[in-house]
């Protein structure tokens, strides 16, 4: 992408485009009509350690949206796949999305193995962890 243009921008997803204020970018796509914020960044330059300090965080902090829930996304050619807990969701360049709310853990487990290539390994408490996370999707 062009970072010196504001202007939309086509890509094999959806159109992107970037804003720029006070030397930081905001990534924007535009999903359902609406641009949509996806991503921040600056052209600063970043040490391999400032990397394993940001996985960390997003992987332990309380306040990470990424510690107690699944997600899970994929592109392919012409489209998106996520995966949100129970809901899944095909978002396909120009059509509206197509939305499933997984009702049990054994949809949620060939979803993954299926649309994403994830098999989850076997643990005692896998089906109950992902109930929970169904019930509260």
């Amino acid at each position: 992408m062009l970072l010196d243009s504001e202007a939309e921008q086509a890509t094999p997803h959806e159109p992107y485009r970037l804003t720029l204020v006070d030397d930081t970018y905001t990534l924007r796509a535009l999903v359902a009509d609406s641009w949509r914020a996806m991503y921040l960044f600056d052209l600063q330059q970043v040490a391999d350690i400032d990397y394993v300090v940001g996985n960390w965080y997003v992987c332990t902090h309380p306040e990470s949206p990424f510690l107690g829930q699944m997600i899970a996304a994929r592109t392919g050619p012409g489209l998106r796949k996520t995966l949100n807990n129970g809901s899944f969701a095909i978002h396909r360049l120009g059509q509206a999305s197509e939305r499933v709310q997984l009702q049990s853990v054994d949809e949620v487990l060939r979803v993954l193995r299926e649309e994403f290539g994830i098999r989850v390994p076997e643990h005692p408490e896998r089906r109950q962890i992902i109930e929970r996370l169904i019930a509260g999707a």
